[in-house]
């Protein structure tokens, strides 16, 4: 599942932040930015408790500066700015690729610790290497790219009489979908491009606008909001009587 991946994800960040500490010889004030996820969620929540147990206690020796972007994206330079405002030592990017590009093009001092969920960060640029990756960046990678592929694949595998396969997506997994274009027509599939662009998604909406060009079956990018929404999704898939697949299991972990 994509939160104990992301759990996994900042579990090593606590790593990075400690040895931060360390060298610093203070204490951390963190700052991170969530889309959707309120700081009660399961995933922060165990973030924080290992920072604790490494013993790091709120209003001691840390600080952690929580913005909620309540689902709209295209605030994370705002959100993004005024952690710098507050002075943070770090930066915390998690999950999607804005978070990185917002917290890169804002600056080049603060160290920024990326847990890159949803996009392949070495793939689009944003770091030399895994080893070295360069700049104020450091943190893990999980491929969801190098699945894109893998997913199509099982997907007809698992129906082989499936000929065109729609694809749900947002600007978040569009660089998963140009990858699972790409690798369509080794697989012998046609896809049909569904886009979702307005928050909150009208799925239904979405599928119904399909129905000219009828699906064999239904492929979900990875997102956020496709991972809070996943129960509805699963719902009309069944209705439209569409196979489809879903991101599952865990993802290979890389440190950069």
């Amino acid at each position: 599942m994509r939160r104990r991946e992301f759990v996994a994800g900042l579990v090593v960040a606590t790593r990075v932040l400690r040895a931060h500490a360390q060298a610093a010889g203070k204490g951390l004030r963190i700052g991170m930015v969530s889309p959707i996820n309120m700081r009660s969620a399961p995933q922060f929540s165990a973030f924080e408790r290992r920072l604790r147990e490494l013993g790091y206690l709120e209003g001691q020796n840390l600080a952690i500066e929580f913005l909620h972007l309540e689902g709209r994206i295209e605030r994370y330079p705002e959100a993004t700015a005024e952690l710098l405002r507050r002075r943070v030592d770090v930066i915390i990017a998690g999950g999607q690729e804005a978070a990185l590009k917002a917290a890169k093009e804002a600056t080049s001092a603060v160290p920024i610790i990326v847990v890159a969920i949803d996009y392949d960060a070495l793939a689009l640029g944003y770091i030399a290497s895994l080893s070295q990756p360069g700049g104020n960046i450091t943190g893990v990678v999980l491929n969801q790219i190098e699945l894109t592929a893998k997913r199509l694949e099982l997907l007809k595998e698992a129906v082989p009489a499936a000929a065109r396969v729609l694809v749900l997506w947002d600007s978040v997994s569009a660089d998963q979908f140009r990858a699972t274009s790409s690798v369509a027509s080794e697989l012998k599939l046609a896809l049909t491009s569904l886009e979702l662009r307005d928050v909150p998604y009208d799925y239904g909406q979405a599928l119904a606008d399909a129905d000219g060009a009828r699906g064999d079956a239904l492929l979900v990018m990875t997102s956020p909001f496709f991972f809070r929404d996943r129960d509805r999704l699963a719902e009309l898939a069944l209705r439209h009587r569409l196979p489809s697949v879903f991101v599952c299991g865990s993802t290979p972990t890389r440190a950069v």
